[in-house]
Order: C-alpha cells, then structure tokens, then sequence
C-alpha cells in the first residue's frame, strides 16, 4: 500500500527563488495553503460524492497550481490523473482512489507545514 508520507513532501526552494528569498512572503502563502488547502479538498470531496465530474476537475486544477508553487510533484500527477479521469469518455472508477491518496498526502504536507 502506498505511503501518504512519501507523496506528502513538499520544498520551499521554487518559492523562495521566485520571491527574492523572501522567507516572510514564504511564511504567508504557507499560511494561506494551510488555511484554504483543506477547503479546496472539501470542495472536490463534496463534487465527487455527487458525481460532479467536471467541477471535481476543475476544483483539483485550481489546487494543482499550489501544488507545483509547493514543488509537490507526486501531488501534481495525481491531480493530473484526476483530471483526465473526469474527462467524460474516461472510467471515472479511478478519480475516488485518486482523490483519496490526493487527500491523505495533502493533509499530512499541510500537517507538516503547521509544524514550521
């Protein structure tokens, strides 16, 4: 079974390169994913329990963004196979497992940034 520790990593140096080094700015959009993270997560769990396939895509593209800023890159094929499983000619038996390793990863990364 697969680990949610091991898709749960995450680096700042993207970031911090982007920003001038500027580890308050970091800080702040640390914040803010940890505020808004579990929300977006929420939002894509509530699409798919009502089999809304296409807002499930486009709520995960919106968080796939935050994921590459975070260089979550285990993060970022999920989300990609997630949204080509909502595609309409797809089986969409495979977003729910999908989703499920996408949450659980996220939410120990968000975890693990409450404790910088």
């Amino acid at each position: 079974m697969l680990n949610p520790q091991d898709d749960a990593h995450y680096n700042t140096s993207f970031l911090l390169d982007m920003l001038g080094n500027n580890q308050s700015a970091v800080a702040d959009l640390r914040k803010m994913f940890i505020d808004l993270g579990p929300q977006m997560l929420h939002t894509i769990e509530v699409a798919l329990e009502t089999q809304q396939w296409e807002k499930a895509a486009k709520e995960v593209h919106k968080i796939k963004s935050s994921l590459r800023l975070w260089s979550m890159d285990n993060l970022v094929k999920i989300a990609v196979e997630i949204e080509n499983a909502a595609e309409p000619d797809f089986d969409k038996s495979q977003i729910v497992p999908l989703f499920q390793r996408l949450q659980l990863a996220l939410l120990k990364a968000i975890e693990n940034m409450k404790k910088e």
